[in-house]
């Protein structure tokens, strides 16, 4: 069944995805998933790996007002189909959907990362708590450059990068949703 949501999380295909080869679950996004959820913000997974249909279920998303698109991303080929996700959301969204990386990439490689035009935020390391706390900028509860472990892009196009945050305490990450998969 299909819902709107404030927020998308995308896994894109690898480069190494086998057709009807076992698929790991995106672990990483469900963590994220959890902490946003229990921050009350509704949330949509789609995994690119496995769903033939992503475009039309991110289109159907952006077009009813989604506030926040974030997409996994490792060094290697993954970063092409994150970087055609991100021209998606780009040409197919006209209410300032914001494009955020997270991912090993992001985390390895910032500075290099933010500068593409098509990502507006990157988080650099564990996502649970950067993610909620954009979400909370974008509804005004905060602002932006109070996110720790994230780099951003300002509206004159200069990068920002804000401090690191403390470190998160696995016992309090909220249980993942399996039921988005």
């Amino acid at each position: 069944m299909f819902k709107i949501s404030d927020a998308v999380l995308i896994y894109p295909k690898t480069g190494n995805d086998v057709k009807n080869a076992t698929v790991e679950l995106p672990l990483s996004l469900l963590s994220v998933a959890g902490s946003l959820l229990e921050a009350d913000y509704s949330v949509n997974l789609i995994d690119a790996r496995l769903d033939g249909e992503w475009q039309q279920k991110l289109a159907k998303e952006l077009e009813s007002g989604t506030h926040l698109v974030c997409v996994s991303s490792m060094t290697g080929l993954q970063i092409k189909y994150a970087l055609e996700i991100s021209k998606f959301v780009r040409e197919n969204t006209k209410n300032g959907v914001k494009v955020v990386w997270g991912g090993a990439h992001p985390t390895l490689m910032p500075l290099q990362t933010i500068q593409h035009p098509l990502i507006d935020a990157i988080v650099i390391g564990e996502g649970e708590l950067p993610i909620r706390n954009i979400m909370d900028s974008l509804e005004g509860k905060k602002k932006l450059h109070e996110v720790n472990d994230i780099a951003y892009r300002e509206k004159d196009g200069s990068i920002k990068l804000t401090p690191k945050g403390e470190l998160v305490d696995p016992n309090a990450i909220p249980d993942l949703p399996y039921d988005l998969v």
